[in-house]
């Protein structure tokens, strides 16, 4: 009891030296990370003397679960505002105490530190920062691009390359806060809706940009004119290649992050039906533009020469 009211002692200090200093959250995270390092003292304690009791034949004190719950409790008043940047080695102190109270016997819904509501937030907080980037990155990309091949051999443009650049850096970053705990599974999942999400978002952006194919069945105005002649066939080409590229990139993302979960973690696997669902819209979408470039080049640009050649006389 004595070493319980030295870390929540510890915590109202840290707090306390908080409210002094003008650093704001990113002090409080390494006073809170100091703090830890006591308490994970104190759990090697109170896990000693719970395996001294076991092997004496008496009843172990439910010590360490009242540590747990008062990490959880701390957490909450302490970590609002907390970054992920900033509270990189805090993420790995709290993985070691959850290891060392899930090992004895603490129930996970008590020792679970990392699904604490205080750091669910810190992630959620993250990633939305992480789709902010994402729609600034297609916001640039999309004013500068050319659709230009970016080689004779590689036959997709800036645009999608600059995206998934972005999804690396983003996954980097996740695996070096990381840590080996199942809760750490939740917060996988929401980065990976992201990624999916701005990969949806990059092809209804180039849908949208190409337009309805229906349109080009039917009389062709002033305003629809003017965008398909600045829509050539090379450039449309090169939007399919994008859309169809993108898929195949996203299967790399997934395959590297599979790899690099099973490194922090060790267990378990990334959802492989989330990716299906995935490239089962994006497909939609490539086919929606292999039908907007097909009734572009044949019912639109070549419509009046296939016509007058079709009822010449010496059709060849």
């Amino acid at each position: 009891a004595t070493l319980l009211l030295a870390v929540e002692r510890a915590f109202d200090r840290a707090t306390a030296h908080a409210a002094v200093d003008a650093s704001g959250a990113a002090y409080l995270c390494e006073l809170v990370t100091a703090v830890l390092r006591l308490t994970l003292l104190v759990a090697s304690t109170l896990a000693r003397a719970a395996d001294a009791a076991t092997r004496a034949g008496a009843a172990a004190p439910p010590l360490l679960a009242a540590l747990a719950d008062l990490l959880r409790a701390e957490l909450e008043l302490e970590l609002g505002g907390a970054s992920l940047a900033d509270a990189r080695e805090l993420l790995h102190l709290l993985a070691t105490l959850e290891a060392t109270l899930a090992q004895h016997g603490v129930p996970p819904e008590r020792s679970a530190l990392l699904d604490a509501h205080a750091v669910q937030a810190a992630f959620r907080a993250w990633l939305h920062e992480q789709r902010a980037n994402f729609e600034q990155v297609l916001d640039g990309s999309f004013a500068q691009e050319s659709w230009a091949p970016l080689t004779a051999t590689q036959r997709v443009s800036a645009s999608v390359v600059d995206l998934f650049q972005c999804f690396t850096q983003t996954v980097d970053f996740f695996f070096a806060v990381a840590q080996p705990s199942v809760s750490m599974a939740r917060y996988l999942d929401w980065l990976l809706q992201e990624v999916v999400r701005a990969v949806l978002a990059y092809a209804e952006r180039i849908q949208r940009r190409c337009g309805d194919a229906d349109a080009l069945l039917g009389p062709v105005d002033a305003a629809l004119a003017a965008r398909l002649a600045a829509l050539t066939p090379p450039a449309l080409c090169t939007m399919l290649n994008n859309v169809v590229s993108a898929a195949s990139m996203l299967e790399g993302v997934w395959a590297n992050v599979d790899a690099g979960w099973r490194r922090a973690v060790g267990e378990g696997g990334l959802n492989r039906r989330a990716l299906e669902d995935a490239l089962g819209l994006l497909r939609g979408r490539w086919r929606t533009l292999t039908t907007f470039v097909a009734r572009r080049l044949v019912a639109y640009q070549l419509g009046d020469a296939l016509g007058a050649a079709l009822y010449a006389r010496g059709v060849r």
